[in-house]
C-alpha cells in the first residue's frame, strides 16, 4: 500500500472515487489576533484528503489509519485514528492498484505555536506521508 497523494482543505466532499474540495492544497493557518487567556494560538478548520493505492491482497479487510499533527519540535498536538477497508474490484486490470480516496477531518485540532507543523500519516502502524504546513503570526504590532 502506498499513499499516492495527500493535501490540505478547507471542505473535501468524495462521491463514486471523485473528490470535490474548496480550498484545497494550502500550507499556511494566519494568525491575526491575540487569543484569549487559555484559548490555543489557532484551531484548525480543516479536513486531510489523501488517496492511497491497494494491492489486490490489501483489499477486502480492515486497516488502521491515525494522522498525527506534530510542531516543529516534534509535539504531538493533536491525533486522530480509525480504520477503512476496500471492496476488491474484479474489473480491474492485472498489475494494477486499487484507490481509494479517504478524506479525514482536522478540524478543531489546536496549534499552540507559531511555525512549522506536519500532519503524520501512519497505516497500519507504518509512517507513509506527511503533509507540512505553517502557522504565521500576522497580528500586526
Amino acid at each position: 500500500m502506498k499513499v499516492q497523494w495527500a493535501m490540505l482543505a478547507n471542505a473535501v466532499e468524495v462521491r463514486d472515487g471523485l473528490v470535490n474540495m474548496l480550498g484545497g492544497a494550502w500550507d499556511s493557518i494566519a494568525v491575526t489576533q491575540t487569543p484569549e487567556e487559555g484559548a490555543p494560538l489557532a484551531v484548525m478548520r480543516a479536513t486531510l484528503v489523501l488517496r492511497v493505492l491497494l494491492d489486490r491482497s490489501e483489499t477486502g479487510r480492515d486497516h488502521t489509519i491515525e494522522l498525527r499533527v506534530v510542531d516543529a519540535d516534534g509535539s504531538v498536538q493533536a491525533q486522530t485514528s480509525g480504520t477503512f477497508s476496500a471492496k476488491p474490484n474484479p474489473g480491474l486490470p492485472i498489475g494494477w492498484d486499487q484507490g481509494l480516496v479517504l478524506p479525514i477531518s482536522l478540524s478543531g485540532a489546536r496549534l499552540n505555536r507559531v511555525g512549522g507543523h506536519e500532519v503524520t500519516i501512519l497505516i497500519d502502524g507504518e509512517f507513509h506521508q506527511s503533509v507540512p504546513f505553517q502557522v504565521v503570526d500576522r497580528r500586526g504590532g
